[in-house]
C-alpha cells in the first residue's frame, strides 16, 4: 500500500510540473489590437517618470437603476423615463468618467500625436490604483450588472493597449489579475438567471467581449473558453435573415439594438481570430446576415419596420455606436461602407477598445473570401449624425 501511495504521489507530481511546464511555455493570449502592441515595442523611448493626476477614488458597489423606470417591461424597454434616466447617469457617472478617460489617455499611445511611454505608465498607475482597492467588485443590482460588463470592456481594453509599453511588472501584475477577478464575476453573472433576455441578447454578447479582452489581458484560457462559448452560442441565435429575436422586441429602437448587438460581435470575432479561432461555415454565414441587415437597415429601414410594425428610431444609430464598422472594413474591404468610414473617422467607441481607427485603419489585410455584398450606400439617413 506504502509503494501503491508513494507511485501515486510521484505521477501527481509529475503532472503538476508538466501542466506548469505548459503554461509556462505557452505563449501569452493574441491581443486583437495588434498596432497597438507593434507600436509600443517599436516606438516608445523611456521617458522621465511621468506625473500622473491622481487615480479618483475608486469605485467597488454599482446600484443604479434602468433608464427606462420601472415600467420598462410594458414597453419592451423602448420609452427613456426621463427621472430613471437622469438618476441612472449621476449614479454611474464617476465610473463612466473614469474609464473612458483612461482608454482615451491609453489611445495617445497608438495616435501619433500622443506621449508614448509617459501616458502608458499613468494608464498602468490608475488601473493599478483601483485593481489594489477591488474596484467593481462589491455590491451591484441588476443594472450593476449590466453596467460592470461595459466598464469591465471598457478597462480591459485599455490595458490591452498599453501592455506591451514598459511597466512596473509589479503593477502589472495587480491590473491582470484584477482584471481576471472582475472577469470572473462577470461570467458569474451571466452564468445564472439564464431564462433572463439578458442572458441570450445584445447583453450576452457584451459580457462575452469583455471576459474575451479581460481574459486575453490576463492569459486565462478558462475565461477565454467562457468567451469564445458564449460567442457561439449568440452567432446561433442569428436567424437565417439576420434578425435577432430578443432585439425584434424593442420596436421603434430594434435597428438600433441589432446594431448594438452586432458590435461586440465584430470585437469577439477579431479577438477569435487573432488566436487562430475560425468561425464555421455556418457561423460565418450568420453574422454576414446580421451585418448584411444592418447595413441594408441603415440605408433604408423598411424591411426591419416591416418585421416589427414601428417606425425606427434613427437617432439611436449614431457613429459612435458605429464604430465596429472600422475593424470590419480592414477585415472585409465591403465596399458599401467606405464612405461613410472614411468620412466619419476617427471612429471610437470606449466599450470596444476606444479609437478604433488608430487601431485598426488599414491594419488588416482583407481575405478575398470574406468581401461582402453588392456595393451600396450607407449614411444617407438624416435624423442621425453621421457623415454621408
Amino acid at each position: 500500500m506504502g509503494k501503491l501511495i508513494f507511485v501515486m504521489v510521484v505521477a501527481l507530481l509529475a503532472l503538476a510540473m508538466a501542466m506548469a511546464e505548459d503554461q509556462a511555455s505557452r505563449s501569452p493570449f493574441k491581443s486583437p489590437f495588434p498596432r497597438a502592441d507593434h507600436i509600443a515595442i517599436a516606438s516608445i523611448a523611456s521617458s522621465s517618470e511621468p506625473k500622473c493626476p491622481l487615480a479618483p477614488p475608486p469605485i467597488r458597489d454599482i446600484i443604479s437603476v434602468s433608464k427606462y423606470g420601472e415600467n420598462r417591461r410594458a414597453h419592451a424597454s423602448t420609452v427613456i423615463d426621463p427621472e430613471a434616466a437622469s438618476e441612472y447617469a449621476e449614479s454611474i457617472r464617476s465610473l463612466s468618467d473614469f474609464s473612458r478617460n483612461v482608454s482615451s489617455v491609453a489611445d495617445r499611445l497608438v495616435d501619433k500625436h500622443g506621449t508614448g511611454g509617459r501616458d502608458a505608465r499613468c494608464v498602468m498607475l490608475w488601473l493599478s490604483v483601483w485593481a489594489e482597492h477591488d474596484a467593481l467588485l462589491g455590491r451591484v443590482n441588476n443594472t450593476g450588472e449590466a453596467v460592470r460588463k461595459w466598464e469591465l470592456a471598457s478597462l480591459a481594453t485599455s490595458y490591452l493597449k498599453i501592455r506591451s509599453a514598459p511597466h512596473d511588472p509589479e503593477q502589472s501584475a495587480i491590473v491582470r489579475g484584477w482584471l481576471k477577478r472582475v472577469a470572473r464575476q462577470v461570467e458569474a453573472d451571466y452564468s445564472r438567471n439564464l431564462t433572463l433576455d439578458s442572458r441570450s441578447n445584445n447583453h450576452l454578447n457584451w459580457a462575452a467581449w469583455a471576459v474575451m479582452a479581460a481574459a486575453i489581458a490576463s492569459d486565462d484560457s478558462e475565461l477565454f473558453d467562457w468567451s469564445v462559448n458564449r460567442f457561439r452560442y449568440a452567432l446561433a441565435q442569428i436567424g437565417e435573415d439576420g434578425t435577432l429575436p430578443l432585439e425584434l422586441k424593442r420596436r421603434q429602437l430594434a435597428l438600433a439594438y441589432h446594431n448594438y448587438a452586432l458590435a461586440p460581435l465584430i470585437m469577439l470575432r477579431e479577438g477569435a481570430a487573432a488566436n487562430g479561432i475560425a468561425l464555421s461555415p455556418d457561423e460565418d454565414r450568420r453574422l454576414r446576415a446580421l451585418i448584411d441587415l444592418v447595413l441594408t437597415g441603415i440605408d433604408n429601414p423598411s424591411a426591419i419596420e416591416a418585421r416589427t410594425g414601428f417606425p425606427q428610431d434613427m437617432k439611436e444609430v449614431s457613429a459612435a455606436h458605429l464604430a465596429w464598422l472600422e475593424p470590419y472594413y480592414a477585415r472585409s474591404r465591403d465596399p458599401r461602407v467606405k464612405q461613410v468610414v472614411e468620412a466619419n473617422r476617427p471612429l471610437s467607441f470606449t466599450r470596444l477598445g476606444g479609437n478604433l481607427t488608430a487601431l485598426f485603419g488599414d491594419a488588416v489585410s482583407p481575405p478575398p473570401s470574406q468581401a461582402a455584398g453588392s456595393p451600396s450606400s450607407i449614411g444617407t439617413v438624416s435624423e442621425r449624425p453621421l457623415k454621408p
